[in-house]
């Protein structure tokens, strides 16, 4: 009985510790390929998160410590910068950074870290740092449903935090304006699909979408 005490006191005191303090991230490099090819991809979009959860036992998600985008150069290669934060109460998730990929013509690349145990780190390190990021490409003939569920599930990233923090989206503006691009496309040609409008985009205390979007939109 009391070494069960000693070892929930221990985890209970580490939880504190990791809870409240400066956490950091390094940096993200790495690489995008063709999983087929092994050809570099250019351009792709590239988005990292970070979330935050809190509780010690059923740790539930408690907003977000950073997100980031990057696009690819013509080589494929890609750096999200380090940032660093003081958290109270709330902790990185373990399995963060989450790395998704973009890019039309591919499946939606997602990328969990790897590198996360069952400590709390103020050093926060992805296991895909220096790696090589495979995108597995949809048929030139692909049903036109699997891209829309690609932009989609891209779109989740910010709409299904919209019923506790509506301007989330400004913090992924190129992820934003790549929705907005396919949403105004479909609609031209009345295709069906549950991709969000433009107007769903200006929430309360939110800015311009048009203005923020603007230089993100072809």
């Amino acid at each position: 009985m009391m070494n069960k005490l000693i070892k929930t006191f221990a985890v209970i005191s580490s939880a504190l510790v990791g809870a409240c303090g400066i956490h950091q991230a390094k940096p993200i490099q790495g690489v995008v390929q063709d999983s087929l090819t092994n050809e570099p991809i250019n351009n792709a979009l590239i988005i990292a998160e970070w979330r935050l959860v809190s509780g010690f036992f059923h740790p539930v998600e408690a907003g977000v410590a950073s997100i980031q985008e990057a696009r690819t150069d013509e080589k494929g290669h890609f750096t999200i910068p380090g940032w660093q934060t003081s958290l109270v109460l709330n902790s990185v998730a373990r399995n963060a950074p989450e790395v998704r990929i973009y890019k039309p013509g591919y499946f939606l690349g997602y990328f969990p870290n790897k590198s996360g145990d069952s400590s709390y780190r103020f050093s926060l390190d992805s296991s895909w740092s220096g790696d090589t990021f495979l995108l597995n490409p949809q048929k030139e003939d692909s049903n036109l449903q699997n891209q829309i569920n690609t932009l989609e599930s891209l779109a989740n990233i910010f709409t299904y935090r919209w019923g506790k923090e509506p301007c989330f989206w400004e913090r992924v503006p190129q992820t934003s304006a790549v929705v907005v691009e396919a949403k105004i496309k479909f609609s031209e040609n009345n295709i069906s699909n549950r991709l969000p409008r433009i107007e769903s985009f200006s929430g309360k205390g939110c800015s311009d979408p048009m203005v923020v979007l603007k230089e993100y939109m072809q």
